[in-house]
């Protein structure tokens, strides 16, 4: 449908609508031809879509997914199975990179005086980590891989609740480990008891010999 549409379809099954197709292709729907210039200020083919009937429309099941889009203006979905992956393997260091970024907010110069947005800068990204970012047919920084930020993100909060984990044990077992070495001196000094002993005991008991208190100074003054 439209000028040309269809002109080099050789397979079956193809819809081409103001789109000359793809000699060989088949099961394909092909809309519009990308823009270029034919002249000064004058560009031929679309620059924008305009589809009525999905903001704000539900869909029927409840496993609706992202649509994608690459460089050649492919839509299609992003898979996460394992069945179409190779070289698993944790991020390790990698995921680090991410406390490098600097979220800001900003406005689109196409829009100056709308909402104002949050999100990160593409060029400063590009410098922590390349593979965060998207470039466009001529080669230039274009978007920021967001999921990918977020997967790092989710890496990151796993290690730093391990890390957190380890300290908190940590500090339990030297806070164990304290109570034990200063009730034990605390009993040497004054003959005191040991079995139970605590150094909140010790606290609460301060106020008892003038010896007790000058040996509770010098343990934990």
């Amino acid at each position: 449908m439209g000028a040309s549409a269809g002109a080099n379809i050789t397979g079956n099954w193809n819809i081409d609508i103001e789109n000359k197709g793809a000699g060989g292709e088949s099961n394909t729907i092909r809309i519009g031809e990308p823009a270029k210039p034919v002249g000064p200020n004058t560009m031929a083919g679309q620059l924008r879509t305009f589809i009525a009937g999905i903001r704000g429309a539900q869909t029927g099941n409840d496993d609706a997914i992202p649509v994608v889009i690459d460089s050649f203006g492919q839509l299609g979905t992003a898979s996460s199975s394992a069945r179409f992956k190779a070289e698993i393997k944790p991020m390790d260091k990698a995921s680090e990179a991410i406390l490098a970024l600097k979220p800001v907010t900003f406005h689109y110069k196409a829009n100056v005086k709308g909402k104002p947005h949050f999100g990160l800068i593409a060029e400063d990204v590009a410098k922590v980590n390349p593979d965060l970012v998207v470039r466009d047919t001529g080669g230039q920084i274009y978007t920021v891989r967001y999921e990918a930020v977020n997967a790092m993100l989710l890496d990151v909060a796993a290690l730093v609740s391990t890390r957190e984990s380890f300290r908190s044990q940590r500090r339990s077992k030297t806070k164990q480990a304290f109570d034990t070495n200063a009730s034990t001196f605390y009993a040497a000094e004054t003959g005191g008891a040991v079995s139970g002993f605590r150094v909140s005991a010790i606290t609460s008991g301060r106020k008892g010999s003038s010896r007790g208190t000058a040996v509770f100074d010098r343990c934990f003054g």
